[in-house]
């Protein structure tokens, strides 16, 4: 029989605590009170479709994650993937495997199409290729699988405060991390995933908006910028996004030519964007024209 959990019900019940009422931000929030392998990101946690029955953990620490979803239903299988050893022993007693491994070298012994859901909790910004990880493992998915993936926003008001200030210093946790290869906003990540085969959609995120007299200011360089500022307070408060991928339908036939027409405003955003995406490499039958 399935028991229906909240989430502030699942943090209670493993230890956790919550703040004026509410749960505690996500561990990888500066404030967070665990360390970084004991952590739960909440916020991944409730993004999780109920219908999602197996699933794999990439990065999974010690398996705090996978605890709350077996817990939340004990019909579901959780694997998890964790480099360090002993963080993945401690991991072993909380879901049904646990698999040692390098994710940028190797894929875990798991039959290809049989997942519900592949979780990627603040591990891609961690790999040199995280486009590669993304396409090679989500052929561990069955059709209709999803990937989700939290993914600490560059674009925050905090690092461009830094920025203005030019300070740039990498820090023990949070967007800076000092582990971190790799840095997105939502549009950088939104393109990544599309590049491994994946259509994305954001569901979640974390929000630690700035100041109304900090927005306030920027409002000429928006204008300046031909930024839309609606956009940019969403983009600016977002410490972290959740995004989930569906994996795109394969062509099982023949890819006849296609030309697309773009309309281009901001010729270096163009090239480094729709002028990169894979379909437009060297060899490809597609032909794209920029006006």
């Amino acid at each position: 029989m399935k028991t229906s959990w909240s989430l502030t019900k699942l943090i209670e019940a493993m230890g956790g605590q919550k703040e004026s009422g509410r749960v505690a931000p996500s561990c990888t929030i500066h404030q967070a009170r665990l360390g970084y392998y004991e952590g739960l990101n909440q916020q991944l946690f409730a993004a999780v479709p109920e219908t999602a029955l197996r699933i794999l953990d990439v990065g999974c620490a010690e398996g705090r994650l996978g605890e709350a979803l077996r817990l939340q239903n004990p019909m579901r299988m959780l694997y998890g993937i964790e480099r360090q050893p002993e963080t993945a022993k401690r991991a072993a007693e909380r879901l049904q495997q646990v698999f040692i491994l390098d994710i940028e070298q190797d894929l875990p012994n798991i039959e290809t199409g049989s997942l519900d859901l592949i979780l990627f909790g603040d591990v891609l910004e961690h790999v040199h290729d995280p486009c590669e990880v993304l396409r090679r493992y989500s052929g561990l998915l069955r059709p209709e699988g999803r990937v989700l993936c939290s993914i600490p926003n560059i674009q925050h008001f905090s690092i461009l405060s830094d920025l203005l200030r030019g300070d740039w210093q990498y820090q023990e946790a949070g967007i800076l991390d000092r582990t971190h290869l790799r840095f997105f906003t939502w549009a950088s990540f939104t393109k990544l995933m599309l590049d491994a085969g994946l259509a994305p959609r954001i569901v979640g995120e974390i929000a630690l908006p700035p100041s109304r007299g900090f927005f306030n200011r920027l409002k000429p360089l928006f204008k300046r910028l031909g930024v839309d500022p609606v956009l940019a307070r969403r983009d600016l408060a977002a410490y972290q996004w959740i995004f989930e991928g569906k994996p795109l339908r394969p062509i099982n036939h023949p890819e006849e030519p296609i030309t697309f027409i773009s309309c281009v405003n901001d010729e270096a955003q163009f090239a480094s964007n729709l002028a990169a995406s894979p379909c437009f490499r060297p060899g490809s039958p597609h032909k794209l024209i920029a006006v």
